[in-house]
């Protein structure tokens, strides 16, 4: 008889230690404390949640498009400006470079400016007729730089030039004056200057909710996948399990039944084995999801509503709290990344021959509102609209009545009045009659 001690047993048949099968249950993520370019694309290219972080609030920014204002009719020029950036492709162009640049820490708009001067010289607004497109490129693209070196110059250790190249395409120069370049997430100064003035990338910072989602979503399915577990209990197991071979025998047998009850739907046991099958709850796995969902929402400033696409949560919720929390946070970002582009852009525009757009010396860019106006809410500020026009026109015809002002001063008074259009060629057969 054999004296060998067994230092195994129920922990290889049980769990299949040594049979090469692995714990569906084992969920790694690896650490990251620097996320590279390669798992920045990775990242937006194939995981949904991903790339609505990155994509909505870049489509936001630039969605509901701008106008131009100044003193005067703006309707000409906004007419005029709205025509060209269409044909620029201006929306879809600006929305890029928002998401590349906080995909990668930065990104470029090259404009391909016809003054007859080559890209790596400076743009020359006296002999610009037109612009011919706008490209974009993003931080990985650029593969060099000089910099301003006058220490006496405003422009001092400012990018002069940038060395460019698209994925294969043979390396070329772009002056920083044919550029529009925007600076990725915000850096302390020590970690900009290491990454040669860019900034951060998104996911630097919410890496780890993202990655915890994921790893959520995954355990769900694993616990539906195990929402009934079987109980088995073999007779003389413990005996079987102390002999050589033992652990083998058990697990022969376990994948019979198991392979039995897939495709027959019927197992076969012996007269001295037990078999039973206890349901599993799901509870608290919903809730468990919405905190990370919550975590993810925290991190990037994104409502859940727009993020996740489901409805605002609590008794009497709207969601109009996040939703105006979130606008906020657009329109700085309007203010200090894009509408110091665009001025630049219109400005340029302004000095292109071909469109004769007559810009004053003054002028402004307005973002138009990103709240969505309500049906009832918009017949509400129409009503009130027209409540104060009716108002003012009675007060103007009891005025007229009083004697204290003539139809020609009434006639001016509308003209002040943007809401009115007047027909003029009456202005000269009012005014013979009031010399009469």
């Amino acid at each position: 008889m054999s004296n060998k001690t067994r230092l195994d047993g129920y922990y290889n048949a049980m769990f299949g230690q040594g049979f090469r099968q692995t714990d569906p249950f084992a969920h790694y993520a690896q650490g990251l404390n620097f996320v590279s370019d390669e798992q920045c694309s990775c990242l937006y290219a194939y995981n949904g949640i991903a790339k609505n972080i990155i994509d909505i609030p870049a489509n936001d920014a630039v969605r509901k498009g701008f106008k131009i204002k100044f003193d005067g009719d703006t309707d000409d020029v906004n007419r005029a400006v709205k025509s060209i950036c269409e044909d620029l492709e201006v929306e879809r162009v600006f929305s890029e470079a928002l998401a590349w640049s906080d995909l990668f820490g930065g990104a470029l708009i090259v404009i391909m400016a016809n003054d007859g001067n080559a890209l790596e010289e400076p743009l020359n607004y006296n002999t610009l007729r037109n612009i011919e497109a706008l490209k974009v490129f993003d931080r990985v693209c650029v593969t060099g730089a000089e910099q301003y070196t006058d220490a006496t110059a405003p422009e001092f250790m400012n990018d002069r030039l940038y060395q460019l190249n698209n994925y294969g395409s043979n390396p070329f120069w772009v002056h920083e004056s044919r550029v529009l370049r925007f600076n990725g997430g915000r850096l302390p100064m020590i970690q900009r200057n290491l990454r040669q003035g860019w900034g951060a990338k998104k996911f630097e910072a919410i890496k780890d909710d993202v990655f915890r989602y994921g790893n959520a979503l995954e355990m769900a399915i694993q616990a539906l996948c195990r929402l009934s577990e079987d109980i088995l209990k073999l007779d003389g197991m413990t005996e079987i399990l102390a002999m050589d071979g033992g652990d083998e025998a058990i697990q022969r047998r376990l994948h019979l039944l198991d392979m039995s009850r897939h495709l027959m739907n019927t197992i076969a046991i012996d007269g001295t084995d037990e078999y039973d099958r206890k349901g599993l709850s799901l509870s608290g796995i919903k809730e468990i999801i919405e905190k990370f969902e919550t975590a993810l929402c925290a991190d990037t400033g994104i409502p859940a509503t727009r993020l996740f696409g489901r409805s605002p949560d609590g008794m009497n919720s709207t969601g109009e709290s996040d939703e105006n929390n979130y606008f906020s946070m657009i329109e700085r970002r309007q203010d200090i990344e894009v509408k110091p582009r665009l001025v630049k852009l219109v400005d340029m525009l302004g000095y292109c021959r071909d469109y004769r757009l007559n810009l004053p010396l003054v002028w402004n860019i307005e973002f138009e509102s990103l709240s969505e106006t309500s049906r009832k809410d918009k017949a509400e500020i129409e009503l009130k609209r027209a409540q104060a026009q009716k108002a003012r026109a009675d007060a103007l015809v009891a005025l007229i009545d009083a004697q204290a002002v003539d139809n020609i001063e009434a006639r001016e008074t509308l003209a002040e009045d943007k809401a009115y259009k007047l027909d003029r060629s009456l202005d000269n057969a009012l005014q013979r009659n009031g010399n009469e």
